[in-house]
């Protein structure tokens, strides 16, 4: 079986934001497949005790958004071909604009987005979506039909899918149910499909690749990341999943 691509979570302004944008570099010469690059929130309730710290650090230090979308532009111009997925919440995006925030990334090049509080009938979802960026939808295995073909009528580029019912950062848990979910997508949507949520090792990736096109991991880079051990822990993930 060919390695499983990865996803690479981070969080921009932590430490800093030049560090931040170093290590999305680093993640990038890696051969990390798709950066997944978060603009900090106060309150990012779907994530775990590892991001939130970073995120709440990240916003305590006064990380913008326009400093973001000055270190998006920064990391296109050197990888101009590197998938990038912006990942924030709501009220970040509707208290920048959402005009301003999606014609900024589209401008960036940038297309995709996660907002995981952001209801895919609501008006700021049209807006958003009005502008030509596409959102990524976070998924899990008990998603109520209705609300799946709210999904499927956006024709997104990917998928995102909660391994099991949890927040990030936890234990691996692969949810029994999680296959039908997928076979139902590759019934109706050409997107490429990634798990996440509690994947920290190669083995986990291992686990995910008979169903998923991509692993996504953010906790456990950050965590070696914070012990000095990135490096290492990239190439075990890169080499060896």
């Amino acid at each position: 079986m060919p390695k499983l691509p990865l996803m690479g979570h981070l969080v921009l302004g932590y430490p800093t934001l030049a560090n931040s944008l170093a290590t999305a570099r680093q993640y990038a010469d890696a051969g990390v497949a798709i950066l997944e690059l978060q603009i900090p929130f106060s309150d990012p309730s779907a994530d775990g005790f590892v991001i939130s710290t970073a995120n709440h650090k990240a916003v305590a230090q006064g990380t913008t958004v326009a400093q973001c979308m000055e270190a998006l532009a920064d990391l296109r111009r050197t990888y101009p071909a590197l998938p990038v997925i912006v990942m924030t919440y709501t009220n970040k995006v509707y208290r920048y604009g959402i005009e301003a925030f999606a014609r900024q990334l589209l401008d960036i090049g940038i297309t995709d987005v996660i907002i995981p509080d952001l209801p895919p009938d609501s008006l700021q979802a049209q807006a958003l979506l009005s502008t030509g960026l596409r959102l990524v939808p976070v998924l899990a295995a008990n998603i109520p039909e209705e609300r799946l073909n709210h999904y499927l009528a956006l024709q997104p580029a990917y998928w995102y899918l909660m391994a099991d019912f949890k927040i990030t950062g936890q234990d691996f848990t692969l949810n029994p149910h999680l296959i039908q979910l997928v076979q139902k997508l590759k019934n109706y949507s050409d997107a490429r499909i990634g798990i996440g949520f509690g994947i920290s090792t190669a083995e986990h990736l291992k686990a995910i690749g008979e169903i998923a096109d991509f692993g996504i991991i953010g906790s456990a880079l950050i965590t070696a990341q914070e012990q000095g051990d990135l490096s290492r822990k990239l190439a075990e993930l890169v080499e060896n999943a």
